[in-house]
């Protein structure tokens, strides 16, 4: 095999639980499933050991040295002596959006050169060196836990989809700055995620969208208030069960009672919102 193609899916953050801050970390609590955007990660090997990437779609600019892929492959390499490989990425997923995107490729890259290298060992301690939820981002999808930093990680096997509505902006927050603000505002909230859990199982989706909330939602406000207005066009969308914020932000998002509700929401902020608006199967 020469070369490989992986597919990842974005995740939305249910709940997000954030306790105090423990040395360097928050220890946090997420419910969390994924979404029907995905990116692509097409990995080749090379006869040497140079490392080269493009993407497709989105671009994040900057030096190709410093995207997270190409440091993961450059990683992969040394831990497990392969030889070099070319990275191509079909970025779909919105970058600095709360949805996992940079983790995402990391994931991708890892995966396909697993395959591509055969490489059987675990990789759990490789991934978390990566990234607090990278390893979530591995298992193909679906519903978990994520605990401590995000590397904890239990699935939840639950045949559940819900459909709903995602904006995103231009603007990101800056996750760091995000939590600073959290622990300046000294706010305690109820633990949600275990609640939701069990909604989550029991299949009854009114009480689980009654309970879903994310901690840092007025922290990321307060750095990035334009937030505030995606989430109130969302709130007036006929149908609506829970309207939220995913990760730190700037993404935001709304599930629906009904699948045609999210669709007639859909159209109705496209509209308005362009690109920018996204109809999504949460699984």
């Amino acid at each position: 095999m020469k070369k490989t193609t992986v597919k990842i899916p974005a995740k939305i953050n249910l709940t997000l639980d954030v306790g105090k801050k423990e040395g360097e970390f928050h220890k946090i609590e997420s419910l969390v499933a994924s979404c029907n955007l995905y990116d692509a990660i097409t990995v080749s090997k090379r006869n040497d050991k140079n490392v080269t990437f493009k993407e497709k779609n989105i671009l994040v600019g900057g030096n190709p040295e410093d995207n997270n892929a190409v440091k993961t492959a450059r990683l992969f390499m040394q831990e497990y002596n392969t030889s070099g490989v070319d990275i191509v990425i079909e970025k779909n997923i919105p970058i600095g959006s709360g949805l996992g995107g940079s983790s995402a490729d990391i994931a991708g890259v890892i995966l396909a050169m697993r395959k591509l290298f055969g490489v059987t060992t675990d990789y759990f301690t490789f991934a978390e060196k990566l990234g607090s939820d990278v390893y979530y981002m591995t298992q193909n999808g679906g519903y978990g836990v994520m605990r401590g930093k995000g590397n904890d990680i239990m699935k939840i096997k639950v045949n559940r989809k819900m459909y709903g509505v995602l904006l995103v902006g231009k603007e990101q927050v800056n996750t760091a700055e995000s939590y600073a603000t959290f622990d300046s505002l000294g706010v305690e909230y109820e633990k949600a995620t275990e609640t939701c859990v069990d909604l989550l199982i029991k299949k009854d989706f009114k009480s689980l969208a009654e309970k879903m909330k994310n901690d840092l939602y007025l922290a990321s406000v307060k750095v990035l208030p334009e937030m505030e207005d995606r989430i109130n066009a969302l709130k007036i969308q006929k149908g609506v069960a829970a309207c939220l914020m995913t990760g730190s932000g700037s993404g935001v998002y709304a599930v629906f009672d009904k699948k045609h509700n999210a669709k007639k929401a859909y159209k109705n902020l496209k509209s308005i919102y362009g690109k920018n608006a996204y109809f999504i199967k949460l699984f």
